[in-house]
């Protein structure tokens, strides 16, 4: 069976799960297509999405010359849809105060749609409820092509309206959810009778892989903490780096290595230097995927304060590295993290009782802390197998298609 993946960017150096879902997906027996809206930065991707970047076609890296010829090409096989479609764009960027961005999305479900024509693929699956499912659900309207959608959170949650999410959700064959939490969400935002097509899907690993990590290179820059993630404010760094000032005025000196970048550095390192903590926390900048699995094995515990989430992947692969691991109260993490059983969790934003949860890894002795990570583990083979997950979603495919096959088309 052959299908297609669309993502706003692809391959991404922190989207490393939609790739190993679609190949875990080809081992079943599925054909994949990787389609992206834009170009990814090919310098900061792994080595192991290079040959992913030679498999993607872009659509807006198409000459101009051909987007146009391929938009024609929509309006003169279909030019009732095309027309109708228009107005639904036209619709949805008046209601959401983009007008313009969702002409470009017009034309993206036009050369989306050729594009299945030309590969012989009728249905495409969209990871983010973002632009590329709005890119996804014009293309349906064109015709000939259906989809279904993994939505994450919470990007998706903080702008359900401007995005049209119950509009997609409707459209779609079904939707994936990464956790209970999740779909809860999905639920609220959606009519009831479009309840029943919203499923679990988690994000997964490789496990295995992870538990036969090779030997630390002498070189590791090992940290008492580690904490991985785009510096944004919902990702809780700056919270992270009030509870080791907490510490510290404690008389507890912990290091840290910040593995990851964005548009909050600046103001991170500022507060370092207003804390007077800069000499015990490293910005490193983005680190290819070795490098992250070499940083988390060399610290003591992985620190996540996130604001708000999904269910980060990273924590997935920092349990299946047998860390200790500190989160927050948030989303779907509490279905991976179990307070005072598998990891400590905390309030978002609450940096005193961060630096008490620091400090309660820290000391724990290594048997406890083995029973911690043990059960963290158990829990991660439970739900987060790359393998199982990928069947689940794979029989999706097969019964969601089988069905559309017999519904009238746009």
């Amino acid at each position: 069976m052959k299908i297609a993946y669309l993502t706003n960017q692809y391959p991404h150096i922190a989207h490393t799960f939609i790739r190993r879902e679609i190949l875990a997906l080809e081992r079943t027996g599925f054909e994949v297509v990787r389609l992206a809206i834009r170009s990814s930065d090919l310098s900061q991707i792994n080595k192991d999405d290079q040959e992913e970047a030679r498999k993607t076609r872009v659509l807006i890296d198409m000459p101009k010359l051909t987007i146009l010829k391929l938009s024609l090409s929509a309006l003169c096989k279909k030019p009732i849809s095309f027309t109708r479609t228009l107005g639904s764009a036209i619709t949805m960027g008046l209601s959401s105060n983009s007008l313009l961005k969702h002409f470009f999305y017009f034309v993206e479900a036009c050369l989306l749609s050729e594009i299945a024509a030309y590969e012989k693929f009728g249905h495409v699956h969209v990871h983010f409820g973002t632009n590329p499912a709005t890119v996804a659900h014009l293309a349906k309207k064109i015709g000939n092509l259906t989809y279904s959608l993994t939505v994450h959170g919470p990007e998706e949650f903080d702008r359900v309206e401007k995005i049209h999410l119950a509009e997609k959700i409707r459209s779609a064959s079904f939707v994936a959810a990464v956790s209970s939490y999740g779909r809860s969400q999905l639920y609220r935002w959606s009519a009831k009778a479009d309840w029943d097509k919203i499923h679990i899907v988690r994000c997964g690993i490789n496990i295995n892989e992870y538990a036969e990590a090779p030997p630390l290179s002498k070189h590791s820059n090992g940290a008492d903490l580690v904490c991985v993630g785009r510096l944004a404010e919902q990702k809780g760094q700056s919270t992270l780096i009030r509870a080791l000032s907490e510490l510290k005025d404690g008389g507890s000196v912990y290091s840290l290595n910040l593995v990851g970048d964005g548009e909050e550095r600046e103001a991170l390192e500022q507060l370092c230097r207003q804390l007077g903590v800069k000499d015990q926390v490293n910005f490193l900048g983005w680190r290819s995927q070795e490098e992250v699995r070499e940083l988390i094995n060399t610290a003591n515990v992985f620190v996540l304060p996130s604001y708000a989430e999904g269910l980060p992947v990273v924590l997935m692969e920092a349990v299946a590295l047998s860390k200790p691991c500190i989160s927050t109260f948030i989303a779907g993490i509490p279905e991976l993290i179990e307070n005072g059983r598998s990891g400590w969790l905390t309030y978002a934003g609450d940096h005193l009782q961060l630096s008490e949860a620091i400090q309660s890894a820290m000391n724990t002795n290594p048997r406890d802390q083995r029973s911690i990570t043990d059960a963290a583990m158990k829990k991660l083979r439970e739900n987060h197998d790359i393998e199982e997950q990928a069947e689940i979603l794979a029989e999706l495919f097969r019964n969601r298609l089988a069905h559309d096959k017999h519904l009238p088309r746009v």
